[in-house]
């Protein structure tokens, strides 16, 4: 019998401390494009997501959360407060936000609407800002609480530029050429981008994002090499809109995989450090038909002028 009593007793205290465990153990994850929730997606920079956190009120009833985010989340709202099925009302939960520092919002939820002990599911709304990493983590949990962080990802493409040259067979990088990162083959659905300097741009969702001026051609510099940053996970079409200077002819566009872990892919092969090589074989533009077209049109220029004083010469005889 006493060994049954201090079995007994155990478990009670094992239930009494299960909800602060499991408050300890709170997930934060974040919606994926599917509809879905995993602890990590991508995204691209300027675009919301939406993440929730399961928490448990704790014994002592007081209800205050914080979340924290990397440099590179804003918080924006807090969409929803549920208990099991039941939405609570605005009423019983405040938000606080603050404009500097790691905690970057504060949840208040009244012991009236959720008992101790009892379990409940936060949604909020973050956005990826220009200050995005590769990482950018997020948690809300109440204070000493070692919740799980979730993650919401952006990477960085790096675009080469270059052409065969028939002498050497070596690459050489382009400056002068006009690209475009499309979400079709054909070029016409392109991604916005926003200038940060001369070889870098700075993706955006041009629908959600504050900034009223995008480029959706990008121009390569004397060096051939441009940095796409703030790109999430898809499928893209690397396209020339006009070929570099001193070129005849366009480069065929490539197909890019940027995969959720990171990695980028084009025909099947993985290119290493992120960068795509876009290469164009058509070879430099052929002077000589400048020349010819030139010489051509002296020529018949001259025609004319002949043909003009014959003319000239034929009326004065006959006038006079």
């Amino acid at each position: 019998m006493k060994r049954l009593f201090v079995w007994i007793c155990v478990l009670v205290i094992l239930g009494i401390g299960s909800p602060a465990r499991a408050d300890a153990a709170g997930k934060n994850q974040v919606q994926s494009v599917d509809g879905s929730w995993s602890e990590s997606r991508s995204a691209m920079t300027g675009e919301s997501v939406l993440c929730r956190a399961e928490l448990t009120m704790p014994a002592s009833g007081e209800g205050v959360y914080t979340g924290r985010l990397s440099r590179g989340l804003s918080f924006i709202a807090v969409t929803a407060v549920e208990r099991g099925e039941e939405r609570l009302n605005a009423a019983y939960y405040t938000v606080l936000t603050a404009r500097q520092g790691e905690a970057a919002f504060t949840i208040h939820i009244s012991p009236l609407a959720v008992s101790p002990g009892e379990r409940m599911t936060v949604e909020y709304i973050l956005m990826l800002n220009d200050g995005a990493e590769e990482e950018n983590h997020f948690s809300l949990a109440s204070d000493g609480a070692e919740a799980s962080k979730g993650c919401i990802r952006c990477f960085t493409l790096t675009g080469l530029r270059a052409v065969i040259l028939p002498e050497t067979g070596q690459p050489k990088p382009l400056s002068g050429a006009c690209l475009c990162l499309s979400y079709d083959p054909a070029g016409r659905d392109r991604v916005a981008f926003r200038m940060k300097s001369e070889d870098r741009y700075m993706a955006c969702s041009a629908e959600e994002c504050s900034h009223s001026r995008h480029l959706y051609v990008i121009k390569t510099p004397l060096s051939g090499r441009v940095y796409l940053e703030g790109l999430s996970a898809g499928t893209y079409y690397l396209c020339e809109t006009r070929p570099a200077d001193g070129m005849g002819e366009r480069a065929k566009s490539v197909e890019l995989l940027l995969t959720p872990e990171g990695e980028l892919w084009t025909d099947g092969v993985r290119c290493p450090d992120r960068t795509a090589m876009l290469t164009n074989s058509a070879g430099p533009e052929r002077q000589e038909e400048h020349v010819f077209s030139l010489t051509e049109f002296y020529r018949r220029g001259s025609e004319a002028l002949s043909v003009a004083l014959l003319a000239l010469i034929a009326a004065r005889r006959y006038y006079l």
